[in-house]
Order: structure tokens, then sequence, then C-alpha cells
């Protein structure tokens, strides 16, 4: 039997279930409450060195109890030192005297600090290349110039010097081209900048797990090349192979990059010399010293800047430089190389369209011709 309620019941059962969710519809909307607190406020990056008149961008999270991060919370920043370096409303840091500061950025009560250390620039050592440069300091490796070749981690130019980032420390870095490497106090070699494809914009290892007491790197015709000196006096070369200026007895590679062959990964020079020094030039040919002084070169000669006695054809693996001559140093430039003989004369050969060889004349030649003596 079916017992209907009256009709006076069954408006307040209405009511009842409409209040009910009157109050579920409340309370939902209360569950959602006010915005979160902030709980936690971390700093980007939580330390820094600078050369004094050098900038940084800091920047700083702010996240809830949930760990959820909360945006357009009030940000309150702070030096701890002004006399060292000053931050601004947006994070940025303004180094201005040697020492140590603590900026601190705050939201809603709640803190983070990054620490600064401020240093002058006392350059130990210093290497030029395409259109930047780059010097070793007690304090790190700092480099300025065109961007996407200082290995701060961004593209930005920079006027004045920037650290490496990484938390590498270098004894020897030599700019090319169009990058840098340099190799560790562990002889780890390490390379940035724009070698092929898109720019390292911080060092990368180079592959391979070679140990190099030494590094050079050139360039300046398509892609970069570089090689590297061992303890034992082996010598290893990658990057552009083109023409030859690797040494390994090729001209080509299974790695193709615009038209350039390339090897991303180190390559022996052919030939089992020992080698003392390298140097790499700006065009496309490089040169190495062994350790009893004779000079060879590899790679393009089309001004005889291999210094053989010929022209025009490239070599793939080292030539002897003519003349017999015994050197304690070399360098590569564009198109021509200079040696210092044990005596103290310099010697020089290549391409002398603008008196670079020093001999008095504007000729080339494919032989070193000594560099005239002052009056």
């Amino acid at each position: 039997m079916k017992l209907d309620a009256p009709r006076s019941v069954r408006g307040c059962l209405a009511l009842a279930v409409l209040t009910a969710a009157t109050v579920l519809s409340s309370c939902s909307d209360q569950s959602s409450g006010p915005a979160a607190g902030a709980a936690s406020v971390a700093v980007t990056p939580e330390s820094a060195t600078l050369l004094v008149q050098t900038t940084r961008q800091l920047t700083a999270t702010v996240r809830d109890a949930n760990g959820t991060e909360l945006t357009g919370r009030p940000l309150a920043w702070k030096s701890g030192n002004v006399a060292v370096a000053t931050v601004d409303a947006s994070g940025l840091v303004t180094a201005l005297s040697a020492g140590s500061a603590a900026v601190i950025a705050t939201s809603e009560g709640v803190s983070d600090t990054a620490a600064i250390t401020v240093g002058t620039l006392s350059v130990g050592s210093v290497t030029a290349g395409g259109s930047h440069t780059c010097g070793l300091t007690a304090a790190g490796t700092y480099c300025w110039g065109s961007g996407g070749r200082l290995g701060d981690g961004s593209t930005t130019p920079s006027s004045v010097p920037v650290a490496v980032t990484g938390g590498l420390t270098f004894y020897a870095v030599t700019a090319g081209a169009y990058s840098t490497c340099g190799v560790t106090t562990s002889g780890a070699p390490y390379c940035w900048g724009f070698r092929w494809g898109s720019p390292d914009s911080v060092p990368v290892a180079v592959p391979g797990g070679h140990q190099f007491s030494a590094v050079t790197v050139g360039g300046g015709f398509g892609p970069d090349h570089a090689c590297g000196l061992t303890t034992s006096g082996a010598a290893y070369c990658w990057g552009n192979n083109t023409y030859g200026e690797l040494g390994d007895g090729t001209a080509s590679s299974a790695e193709v990059y615009n038209g350039w062959y390339i090897s991303s990964v180190p390559v022996a020079v052919e030939g089992g010399l020992t080698f003392s020094a390298l140097s790499a030039s700006n065009a496309i040919n490089t040169c190495g010293l062994t350790t009893s002084g004779a000079a060879y070169c590899w790679g393009d000669n089309e001004y005889g800047q291999l210094g053989g006695g010929s022209t025009g054809s490239r070599s793939l693996v080292p030539v002897a430089v003519a003349g017999g001559l015994m050197f304690g140093r070399l360098s590569t430039g564009g198109y021509h190389g200079c040696g210092v003989t044990l005596g103290g004369l310099v010697y020089c050969w290549g391409s002398n369209s603008r008196g670079q060889l020093g001999d008095g004349t504007t000729t080339n030649t494919s032989v070193p011709v000594k560099v005239a003596e002052q009056p």
C-alpha cells in the first residue's frame, strides 16, 4: 500500500533538499577559500661570481605549501652589502667593488638568499678569437665579445667580461674564429660556441675520453677545427676536415654539416710523430712542432702555408717544413706560419700579400724566409 505524504509535508521536504543543496554549494565555494599563502621562495642562481661593473640577473620562484608555483605575488629584493653589490626591483645585481654580498628575495614574509662574490679581473692569460676574447683568472674563466661563443649560457654579446658557466676549472683556453676550447686541470677538453649546428652556449665535453695537456682552435673558413696534445705527445684533431686540416689522411667524414665534412670526435693525426706544440690556423691548416724541434704542417696549401716547398696541393697528413730548421716556438696565422729557431731567429712562410712574412717583400713563399732584422 502506497502512502503519499500530505502536500504540506512534501513542501517541507522540498525546502529541506533545496536548503541542503545551497549549504553544500556554499561549502564547496568556501573550500577553495582565499588564495594560498607563500610557503617558500627559491632564488636562481643560488650563487654567482661577478667582476666589478658587471651585472647578473637573478630570478625568484614563490611556491605554496603544496609546491605549487604562485605568480603575481609581491617580491622584494635587498642586498646585504650595498658597497659590494646592489640589486634592483627586478632582481638585477650590479657589482660595485670586490667582496661578498648576500642578495635576499622576500615574498609574504618568506625569503631566500643568493651568495654574490665580486672580484676584479686579474688575468693570468688571454686568448683572442675571431670576434671574442677569453681570459683565465684566479676566480675562473671569463669571455667577452660576440654572443653565443662566451660560454655564459646565453647568445647575448657582452662588451664586458662574463663568467664561463659550468663550475669547471681550466688551466688553458684557446679562442678560435667562432668557438673556444679549454682543458681542465684534470686534462678534460671542453668546447663552446659556434662549432656546427646550434651554438653551444655552455662548455660541452669533447667526446672520446681523451686527456690533453694543451688544445688549439683554428677556423675562419667554414666550421672551426681544433687539436689536442696528449702528455705523451700524440696529436688528435676534430671539427672541419674538408681540406684535410685534421691530418688523419682523409678529407671527408661520415658527418656533414652544410656541405662541410666534420668529425665531432677527435681523430689521431697520421705519421707517428711526437709533438711538443700544436697550432691550428685561422684558415684551414694546422702545424705542429715535434719534440726534436722540427716543424710539420697539414691541410690547405693554396699559398704555400704548409712550408713544404710547394703550393696548391693540400696535404692530408703532416709534411715537413722545408729548410731543416729547428724551432723552439711555432705559430700559424691566416694563411701563413712562423717559427722561432733555437737561436732566436724568426722565419715565416706562406701568404705575404700584406708583408706578413716580414722579409721586406710582398711575395708569397712556400719555404721559410728569415724575417728582416731592424737596422
